[in-house]
């Protein structure tokens, strides 16, 4: 803090957004905003989690934000390697495949990663985070087409 006290808190750059500096805008999720990584984890059957040196190591590496290799249980107790992330934005974790293309929800419910709940509450905080995204471009999509209304009739006069 600017006092000089120190805190926990998740931080994420917005690549799309730089202050004049060059500097990348960031938000920050502190520990009041609910996200706690070892409650995430438990959601998932991981295998490191069995094994303590394991568990300690997958954890102090997510909890600096990097992707990392780790193996899920699925149908039939099939491991499979699988790259994560920390979505803290959506209290979850990104899923990726070894070749780092994304693992879809409904992927992750067939492989009995996730359960069905767990994956339509990601789906609903996904559709909250970005409404107002969505409510905007609508705004900006009827002002374009009222613009393109006036200019019409102008030129017609």
């Amino acid at each position: 803090s600017r006092e000089g006290d120190t805190y926990k808190a998740w931080v994420q750059l917005n690549l799309t957004q730089q202050f004049p500096s060059g500097n990348y805008k960031t938000k920050v999720y502190n520990e009041n905003y609910g996200f706690k990584l070892e409650d995430v984890l438990r959601r998932y059957p991981i295998l490191e989690l069995l094994r303590e040196l394991f568990k300690t190591r997958l954890f102090e590496s997510l909890e600096r934000g990097n992707l990392q290799k780790m193996h899920l249980i699925g149908n039939d107790k099939k491991q499979e390697p699988v790259l994560a992330s920390p979505s803290i934005a959506n209290g979850s974790l990104n899923l990726y495949d070894m070749d780092g293309k994304r693992i879809p929800l409904e992927t992750q419910v067939q492989k009995n990663w996730i359960t069905k709940e767990f994956a339509q509450e990601q789906k609903e905080r996904f559709a909250q985070k970005n409404k107002p995204q969505k409510q905007k471009e609508q705004v900006q999509q009827v002002q374009k087409r009222q613009s393109k209304g006036r200019s019409l009739k102008k030129g017609s006069s």
